[in-house]
């Protein structure tokens, strides 16, 4: 799973979301596909961490070759 964001400016905001007081968004995305839009950077990629360690955990641990 690929995780990324990206900052959004301008006309990249979605029109929905556009308003003249948010000057900039934050795109999380999960293989290729928005999965939160944040208002801050910060928020952003706590998103990201916290969704990385979600799928980690998510993983199978493999202990050796006794398995």
């Amino acid at each position: 799973m690929t995780i990324t964001v990206k900052r959004l400016v301008g006309h990249e905001i979605p029109e929905g979301l556009r308003h003249p007081l948010v000057a900039e968004l934050w795109a999380v995305s999960i293989n290729g596909e928005v999965y939160q839009y944040c208002s801050t950077e910060a928020e952003a990629f706590g998103l990201q961490a916290a969704l990385e360690e979600a799928e980690e955990a998510r993983r199978p641990k493999f202990s050796g070759p006794g398995m």
